[in-house]
């Protein structure tokens, strides 16, 4: 069975699953991924004190990068929601 999802508007989902199972990881389970302007990631790292090439790194060709249009030097904001305690957390994308 195929399932589509789409959390943007410029992008679907395509789940294959097997007996009800999804084959690969479904889209609800990842956490929305967002560009930040060059002022947003300048004031993240103003608020935790570092360089963003301090910020742990995330590869342009990793898939979620891939959907932003993800370039080297640019940082993307990854936002959570685990039981209710949301949070961010960043990633300086790299070559690769």
């Amino acid at each position: 069975m195929l399932y589509i999802y789409s959390h943007q508007p410029d992008i679907v989902y395509l789940v294959l699953s097997l007996f009800g199972e999804p084959l690969l990881p479904v889209p609800e389970l990842i956490p929305e991924h967002k560009l930040l302007s060059d002022s947003e990631a300048k004031k993240a790292a103003a608020k935790f004190n570092v360089r963003l090439e301090d910020f742990p790194k995330i590869v342009e060709s990793d898939p979620q990068a891939m959907a932003l249009g993800a370039k080297p030097g640019q940082l993307v904001e990854i936002k959570r929601d685990d039981d209710g305690n949301k949070y961010s957390y960043y990633r300086y994308v790299v070559k690769g």
